[in-house]
C-alpha cells in the first residue's frame, strides 16, 4: 500500500492542507505525493507508531520528521528513533565512529495571533517586503529557547550521553514565506539585512551583509543573534536549516544547510552528514 493509500485509510481528523492532497494526489499535486511515496519507502523503518495518524493533522512537522529521517538512512547512517525506555528523548540518534548524534526537528508556526512580531501572512496580488527579522525571531525562540534547553535535560536526565553532537534542524515550511539562508543562520550569527556599499565616486561597489548582533521586538526587548559565537548552548553543536515548503513549491527540494557552533563544546566533524552543505570552520 502506498504512502497517499495508507493516508486515506487513517481514521481520525487530517489538516485542510492534507485533505486537499489526498484529493488530488493524482492531479496537480502529483509531484508532492511522488515526493512522499519515494521518502516514505525510506523512511517507514524507522517511521514508529502512530506517524501516519500525526502526519494527517500535523504535516509540516512530521514531513520535515520524514525528509530528515530518511536522508539519514539514505546516507547509509545507523539511525534509530530516540532509545530512551519511555520514548522521552531526541528524534534522531544516530551511532557513529565520531560518537553519538542526537538530531531534534523543529517546525516554527508564525505565531499567535495577538503577537506583534508574529509573521504576517501573503496577501493574494501585494507586494510586500520579505518579514525577515519576524522569521528570524521564530527559528531563534524554538532553537535557542526551546530545543537547546530540551537537550539540556536529556543530558541532565541520562538520557542521551554528555558528550553528544547534538543537533538542532530547523524548517521554514510554516512561516509562510521562504526564508534564506542568511535569515535562519541569522538567528544564531551576527548576520545582517544584505547591504550594498558605493563609492563616493558612483564607481566601484560590493555587496555584503551587514553585522547585527541584536533584534528588537516591538515590546522594546532585545534578543541576541549570537548563541553560536558567544558559548551560549555550547551543547548543542549546530543546526540543519531548511527554507522550503512540502506544499507551496511544485520545484525539486531547497538545499539542507548545516551551521556549526563555533563555541560547541563537542563539535560535529564535517562530512559526517554527506546530504547537507556545511558552514563554518572545522575544528579538530
Amino acid at each position: 500500500m502506498s504512502f497517499i493509500e495508507k493516508l486515506r485509510a487513517e481514521r481520525g481528523s487530517a489538516s485542510d492542507e492534507v485533505e486537499g492532497l489526498l484529493v488530488h494526489a493524482d492531479g496537480h499535486l502529483k509531484h508532492i505525493a511522488e515526493r512522499l511515496e519515494a521518502q516514505w519507502a525510506v523512511f517507514e523503518t524507522i517511521a514508529g507508531k502512530g506517524f501516519l495518524k500525526k502526519f494527517r493533522q500535523l504535516p509540516h512537522e512530521n514531513w520535515w520528521e520524514m525528509y530528515l529521517g530518511s536522508e539519514l538512512v539514505r546516507a547509509g547512517l545507523d539511525v534509530a528513533r530516540s532509545r530512551a525506555p519511555n520514548g522521552v528523548g531526541p528524534d534522531f540518534v544516530v551511532s557513529h565512529a565520531c560518537g553519538t548524534i542526537c538530531v531534534e526537528a523543529v517546525c516554527p508556526g508564525r505565531g499567535d495571533v495577538v503577537n506583534p512580531d508574529r509573521v504576517p501572512g501573503l496577501v493574494p496580488g501585494e507586494a510586500a517586503l520579505s518579514p525577515d527579522e519576524e522569521m528570524a525571531l521564530r527559528v531563534r525562540d524554538r532553537l535557542v529557547k526551546d530545543k537547546a534547553p530540551t537537550f539540556r535535560r536529556y543530558i541532565d536526565d541520562g538520557v542521551i550521553p554528555c558528550d553528544s553532537r547534538n543537533i538542532v534542524a530547523v524548517s521554514g515550511s510554516q512561516l509562510g514565506h521562504f526564508p534564506g539562508l542568511d535569515v535562519m543562520a541569522g538567528s544564531v550569527l551576527p548576520i545582517g539585512p544584505l547591504t550594498l556599499l558605493v563609492g563616493s565616486d558612483g564607481g566601484a561597489s560590493e555587496a555584503c551583509f551587514a553585522r547585527q548582533t541584536e533584534i528588537v521586538r516591538r515590546s522594546g526587548a532585545v534578543r541576541s543573534k549570537t548563541a553560536f559565537v558567544d558559548a551560549t548552548i555550547p551543547h548543542v553543536a549546530g543546526a540543519i536549516f531548511y527554507g522550503g515548503s512540502l506544499f507551496n513549491s511544485s520545484q525539486p527540494l531547497s538545499p539542507l544547510h548545516l551551521v556549526h557552533n563555533q563555541t560547541a563544546d563537542h563539535p560535529l566533524p564535517f562530512g559526517v552528514l554527506p546530504f547537507v552543505h556545511e558552514w563554518g570552520q572545522p575544528r579538530d
